[in-house]
């Protein structure tokens, strides 16, 4: 906190119901200069890793093609899976390829 009448100094944050390894230098404290020349707006990067991954089906079916022919390539099921956390993929876990779509964000498509 920062007293009304302070024209400079430092501002203490604390930063809370963030995962610490999202925050600047995996802290939650953080101590910001300011000065009466600067604005009262204080702008922080938080980290947004996200995994992408597919895991596959608990049981796979196997069909017979009966007639010999070979069908178009079907997709194949699975699940797809966002995690912002490395240690929530479980093993098995399968990397795609693609694109993400954020409208709005500073780079609005991530090539996978």
């Amino acid at each position: 906190r920062r007293s009304r009448t302070a024209r400079s100094g430092e501002l203490q944050l604390l930063v809370e119901e963030v995962p610490s390894f999202l925050l600047p230098g995996a802290s939650r404290n953080n101590v910001a200069l300011f000065s009466e020349f600067e604005f009262k707006c204080l702008g922080m990067q938080i980290a947004c890793p996200l995994w992408i991954y597919w895991t596959p089906p608990e049981e796979q079916e196997e069909e017979e093609d009966l007639d010999g022919e070979e069908d178009e390539a079907e997709p194949v099921n699975g699940l797809l899976w966002v995690a912002v956390d490395r240690e929530q993929i479980p093993e098995g876990a399968l990397p795609v390829s693609g694109q993400v779509e954020c409208p709005g964000a500073m780079r609005p498509v991530i090539l996978l």
